[in-house]
């Protein structure tokens, strides 16, 4: 309405506004952005704790097929401790693969972080509105 009024401040007021809840707009997508990312994240954090835990796992099974076979106790017949110590080998590596997972995906998450808090303080400062230095108080002098 204000551009076939052809009344340019209106214009130019109504354009602002609109800026700023685009602004607005894309501050909270990418909020909602970095949420995800910070989901997904912290899925895989328990990801990296279960693998913790099946190392664990792995680590005691190791011990005691070493107790076992320092006191000469054959569990079964094809019993090899080497097996123990390959298995608790192979649940080390899905560890480290599982934190390599999650670092990437912390890496992700600072990123849009950091898109977001910078699109947020553009917005709020948008909305705040351009500063205007305060005006300079008279002097008085007697």
């Amino acid at each position: 309405m204000a551009e076939k009024v052809k009344d340019l401040n209106r214009v130019a007021t109504a354009a602002e506004k609109k800026r700023i809840a685009d602004l607005g707009e894309r501050a909270a997508e990418a909020k909602v952005e970095m949420l995800d990312a910070r989901r997904r994240w912290q899925e895989e954090l328990v990801e990296v704790a279960d693998a913790k835990i099946e190392l664990a796992m792995a680590k005691v099974e190791l011990e005691k097929a070493k107790l076992a076979a320092a006191k000469n106790i054959m569990p079964s017949k094809d019993f090899k401790p080497e097996n123990f110590t390959a298995e608790m080998d192979k649940k080390q590596r899905e560890v480290d693969e599982e934190k390599g997972e999650a670092d990437v995906k912390k890496q992700k998450l600072d990123e849009r972080e950091n898109a977001w808090r910078s699109l947020s303080a553009e917005y709020e400062q948008a909305q705040k509105g351009p500063t205007t230095p305060a005006p300079a108080a008279a002097s008085v002098t007697k």
